[in-house]
């Protein structure tokens, strides 16, 4: 539910199910500092941040597409971008529920009893606008999906492909900015840009776009460093190389910026590509992009992290570091080979 709803908001999301969460152990009488409010919640944090990266067009997931843009001149298909995303997400999510069951061994029976009249539970149905917002997100994901399934030489695909990646986006809002309800534009772009785009981002974009290119510029020197670093691994062979960079990506993750560290890893990535043909460049990049979000063991690790870890009422940060180490490590072995031969086959 929450790697759902996150789709759309990640902090309100993560908010709201954490607080549902511990408001569930309250009802059912489990104790503060045990395995299922810590899992649970670092569950919730997990879900969180595969959901940021779903969409190659938001969030972190456009910025890791972006770089790798700048620094590869290689553009991944989004249509196979999300074709890797979602089932390896859900193969992540379901592998943690199975490292809770048979691994940590976190006690449910007191869910067994749970009724969901008694903590206060109403669905409410969606409201015009909320409805209105599901319309065009739908139509704007098909605007970018369509060029990539349908044939070529229908018109509806050439004119979705002469709109770009942008203009396939903003056909859904303009449209609803020309179509008027009760005398005012369906959608008021001035008060919802003003209000709900995240202007920090497209800063932050305007500043990694120019950095991509200049990491892998020929008068930099940039490209012949990492080249040069990267012998040593070639040694290790596509296996080893893969273990050992998504293994320290993992490790830093925990500790540092996911997307900070992502860029430091993708020139590596991208010079051993070009010094072997053992790997697929576009398949590394989408196991590095999940490893940099297996990141919940410190506060410093994600944002959703440092909100999880200010309930301390409920969990402790050396519980988390206990009973998180062991699945992370699980959910490293296990998915770094399904990610990588996943990916090879869709892009």
């Amino acid at each position: 539910g929450n790697y759902v709803c996150s789709l759309l908001s990640g902090f309100g999301s993560l908010v709201i199910f954490l607080t549902l969460t511990f408001k569930m152990c309250e009802l059912m009488d489990i104790k503060p500092f045990t395995k299922f409010p810590t899992m649970m919640g670092l569950g919730i944090v997990l879900t969180t941040a595969l959901a940021a990266i779903a969409f190659p067009f938001k969030g972190t997931g456009l910025n890791f597409v972006v770089t790798w843009a700048g620094i590869t001149s290689t553009q991944i298909d989004y249509m196979g971008y999300m074709a890797v995303a979602f089932p390896v997400s859900i193969f992540v999510v379901t592998l943690y529920a199975l490292v809770c069951k048979f691994v940590i061994r976190v006690d449910v029976s007191p869910l067994k009893n749970f009724d969901p009249a008694q903590a206060g539970v109403v669905l409410n149905k969606l409201t015009g606008e909320q409805k209105l917002a599901v319309v065009v997100l739908v139509w704007a994901l098909f605007d970018l999906c369509a060029p990539a399934v349908l044939p070529g030489e229908w018109v509806l695909v050439q004119f979705l492909n002469k709109l770009t990646q942008f203009g396939q986006v903003a056909l859904p809002i303009v449209v609803f900015m020309v179509i008027k309800y009760k005398d005012k534009p369906v959608i008021e772009f001035q008060r919802l840009a003003a209000k709900h785009v995240p202007w920090e981002l497209f800063m932050m974009m305007g500043v990694i776009m120019p950095l991509a290119n200049f990491l892998t510029a020929d008068t930099t020197g940039i490209k012949q460093m990492m080249t040069t670093l990267v012998q040593p691994l070639l040694g290790l062979g596509t296996v080893g190389f893969l273990l050992v960079v998504m293994g320290v990506t993992c490790l830093l993750t925990n500790f540092a910026n996911n997307f900070v560290v992502g860029m430091i890893m993708m020139p590596v990535i991208y010079a051993f590509s070009m010094a072997t043909d053992g790997l697929t460049a576009s398949a590394a990049l989408m196991v590095l992009i999940f490893m940099t979000h297996f990141a919940f063991l410190t506060p410093g690790a994600t944002p959703f992290a440092a909100i999880f870890y200010s309930n301390t009422k409920w969990v402790k940060s050396t519980d988390a570091f206990k009973w998180g180490i062991p699945t992370i490590i699980v959910l490293f072995l296990c998915t770094l080979p399904v990610a990588y031969f996943w990916s090879g086959m869709i892009l």
